[in-house]
């Protein structure tokens, strides 16, 4: 199936670094983080892409 996309992107939790291990494994890479807020605490994940 080919519906035309270059890149597949994510964003995983700066402190799971069994995801961070596991995503990169599959050639995802690092472009950037995003601050989120759960509750009352600042939290953030790191955006991951991978060219597909």
């Amino acid at each position: 199936m080919d519906w035309g996309k270059t890149n597949i992107w994510l964003g995983v939790w700066e402190h799971n670094p069994g995801a961070i291990a596991f995503y990169k494994q599959l050639g995802f890479k690092k472009i950037g983080d995003h601050v989120f807020t759960l509750g009352d605490s600042p939290q953030r994940d790191l955006i991951l892409k991978k060219t597909i």
